[in-house]
């Protein structure tokens, strides 16, 4: 697979947080990258879960 041109500026973060944690830069890449698709794969889910036609129950507050 072919990575795409990294920005400098985004190039210089990644290697100074791969000098940081003690990991190569594709590590740290491969870890961005998972992240990111965990968190829109969550996003999907919910989204998915809220647009299902489910009696869902509502509270009220009330005041006194």
């Amino acid at each position: 697979m072919l990575l795409p041109e990294f920005p400098q500026a985004l190039t210089t973060r990644l290697e100074a947080i791969a000098q940081k944690t003690g990991k190569t830069w594709e590590e740290c890449l491969l870890q961005a990258v998972a992240d990111f698709v965990e968190g829109w794969e969550e996003y999907h889910r919910t989204i998915e879960t809220l647009q299902e036609e489910e009696v869902r129950p509502v509270l009220k507050a009330v005041n006194e």
